[in-house]
């Protein structure tokens, strides 16, 4: 399955608002504890006991995420 197929699916396109990057990529696994983030991952940030997702977001884009699904809008900046 690619992102965009997720991102396409009737059920999510209505609660997406906004979208940036490449979605032509192959989605290996959707996971919201950050420590399973492995490459070709949708990393989700939630809040944590510890941190929220958020604050983990541009690490785990270094680990390999190939997206993040947030509740509001992420500065990751370059992964590279």
């Amino acid at each position: 399955m690619l992102l965009h197929d997720l991102l396409d699916d009737l059920e999510v396109h209505d609660h997406v608002l906004e979208v940036r990057g490449e979605t032509d990529l192959p989605l290996g696994s959707i996971v919201h504890d950050s420590r399973e983030v492995t490459p070709g991952a949708l990393f989700c940030c939630i809040p944590g006991t510890r941190r929220g997702g958020h604050a983990l977001a541009p690490a785990r884009v270094r680990a390999g995420a190939i997206g993040c699904l947030a509740g509001g809008r992420l500065h990751v900046g370059d992964p590279h």
